[in-house]
């Protein structure tokens, strides 16, 4: 079988992580892959080049330039299968399946706002997707929406949990007893991360938790539209508010799970998502969770393995994070090894794999 992918990049995106990701398992597993891409970023580029994985990367002048030259490379790709992530991909893989073709096309949803159904584009994905023969979505919140908005799609429609990195693996903690508790976030500097609500959560805090605490937030400073003002409202705030030494920024990291593996727990704040990465990493890795109630939320998080935030808003943060200030180390030692539990269950990568490779052989619905 000949799998062909498609998406926007190879930047540091939670997106870009899973499909590389699964990529990678199908071609450890024997299938014959290659990539589509049209963006400039590479920070997954040396993970597939590292498993001799080619990479297309298509250069056009406009966007209808762009679907023009991605149908006629999908086209000529020789592929059985064509897996596509995120809604603009998604559009341009529906696109380029109108008309007779000889590969089956599976869309993958990885968000879980209504937002991408809205305005023109929204209804053009919407209008495009039936070209599709299926819908792929990473959380059962997103297959949810999907139905709803697109009920005509209703017998397409698949779940399937993301692939974790074969990287992560459970590690035992190493902290001392007298070390300020250590949380690590990887996300990018960009509204829908909510790091700004975060800052101003550590604020909150008095003055003996702020000691005990040390938040260090891997992540890219510009976001994919070339903005960096989160990052530099973000930094603003820590040094006009004396928090140097409770929030370290640093730019992404290439091995976030020694990252994880150093801390007492690993945070999500955001808006919005799909199914988070970094919590089923985290997870893998052994470590208790925090997140906002966001995505599959009641199926990652429980009172035994993190902490859950009960808004996305400063003070719902803050309290989260009191309740994780206050929580022995014993205790999450054992929260740690209860989500290493769950993410063998949900995320293993044999069971992924297995799902995905079911669904590029199944029959198309009708």
């Amino acid at each position: 079988m000949k799998v062909c992918f498609l998406i926007d990049n190879l930047g540091s995106g939670g997106a870009q992580r899973q499909i590389t990701n699964v990529a990678c398992l199908m071609k450890k597993q024997g299938t014959d892959v290659s990539f589509v891409v049209y963006g400039d970023a590479d920070f997954f580029l040396p993970t597939l080049q590292k498993e001799n994985i080619d990479v297309c990367k298509v250069e056009a002048e406009s966007y209808f330039d762009r679907v023009r030259k991605v149908r006629t490379t999908l086209r000529r790709s020789g592929a059985d299968v064509v897996i596509s992530f995120m809604s603009v991909p998604n559009m341009i893989a529906c696109m380029a399946a109108i008309g007779r073709k000889k590969w089956k096309l599976i869309i993958s949803e990885r968000s879980c706002t209504p937002s991408v159904f809205g305005g023109i584009k929204g209804l053009v994905y919407r209008i495009v997707s039936v070209f599709a023969d299926c819908v792929v979505c990473n959380s059962k919140k997103a297959a949810q929406m999907w139905k709803q908005f697109c009920p005509h799609m209703k017998s397409k429609i698949e779940v399937i949990y993301n692939a974790v990195n074969d990287a992560a693996v459970y590690t035992q903690p190493q902290i001392k007893e007298d070390e300020p508790y250590r949380m690590t976030v990887a996300a990018s500097f960009q509204t829908v991360k909510n790091p700004i609500s975060v800052v101003q959560a550590v604020q909150m805090l008095d003055e003996n938790n702020k000691r005990k605490l040390q938040l260090h937030w891997f992540g890219r400073f510009i976001s994919a539209n070339g903005d960096d003002s989160i990052y530099r409202q973000t930094a603003q705030y820590i040094e006009q508010n004396r928090l140097q030494d409770t929030v370290m920024l640093h730019p992404e990291s290439t091995d976030i799970f020694t990252e994880m593996a150093k801390s007492d727990c690993v945070g999500l704040f955001s808006l919005y998502e799909g199914l988070p990465n970094v919590i089923c990493e985290a997870m893998t890795v052994g470590r208790p969770v925090m997140m906002t109630p966001v995505s599959d939320h009641d199926v990652l998080i429980g009172a035994q393995n993190g902490f859950l935030c009960t808004d996305t808003d400063a003070r719902s943060i803050a309290e989260a994070l009191t309740a994780f200030l206050q929580t022995d180390r014993d205790t999450l030692l054992q929260m740690g090894k209860m989500s290493a539990t769950k993410a063998n269950d949900l995320f293993a990568s044999d069971v992924v794999l297995a799902q995905w490779m079911q669904v590029c052989r199944k029959e198309n619905a009708k």
